[in-house]
This record gives structure tokens, sequence and C-alpha cells, in this order.
């Protein structure tokens, strides 16, 4: 393979090495995190979106038992959602929150 010199002063060059790469970056940065308190709790508890998106909100809510099985399920397109699961048992219960740009695991403790 023979390369070609395309410059003036003798040195080799390439199309690709004088191309100029654009990065891009969004100029807003979702930080949304997601807080549950009181935890533990006998059942009643609040979960708050934080977000820095106005239009953002909380899609869903899903709590899973030990066992994997959904146990509560919600829609509530809010940031702030109180949570009434006083019928429940006693435990240890994830709780899946889903927003429009992420979804967020926390630990629950119903005592």
């Amino acid at each position: 393979m023979q390369r070609h010199s395309n410059s003036q002063n003798g040195t080799e060059s390439d199309a690709k090495a004088d191309a100029e790469i654009e990065i891009n970056f969004s100029k807003e940065i979702i930080g949304n995190y997601v807080t549950v308190f009181p935890n533990p709790n006998a059942g009643i508890f609040t979960i708050m979106l934080h977000t820095n998106n106005e239009k953002n909100s909380i899609n869903e809510i899903n709590l899973y038992n030990s066992m994997g099985s959904i146990v509560y399920t919600s829609r509530p397109q809010e940031k702030i959602t109180p949570v009434n699961l006083e019928g429940l048992p006693k435990g240890i219960y994830l709780l899946k929150i889903t927003d429009s740009y992420s979804c967020s695991i926390k630990k629950i403790i119903i005592q």
C-alpha cells in the first residue's frame, strides 16, 4: 500500500486525519433521584421525585414482595405520591419507581 502526499511541505496527510470531530452535549442534564420516607414505616409512606425537569413525574410504581410478586401497582403521574399499604404483612419489599427518564429501586421495610 502506498501513501500519497497531499500537502506542499511533503508530509503525508489523510482526509480522515484532517477531519474535525464535533461532540455535542445536551444543555439540560437530567438529575433525577427518588426519596421514600419514612422508612421503615407502618405501611404509610411518601415517594418524592426530585428533578430539574418540570415535565417529569412518577409514571409507575410497583411494589414487590420477597418472592418477586407484584403486590401493589400505581400510575400517579405526580412528583409527590402518598402510598397507603397498611393491609400488607410486615416485611421487606422492593419498590420500583419509573419516571420519564429512569427507573429507581428502593428497599421498603413495613413494620
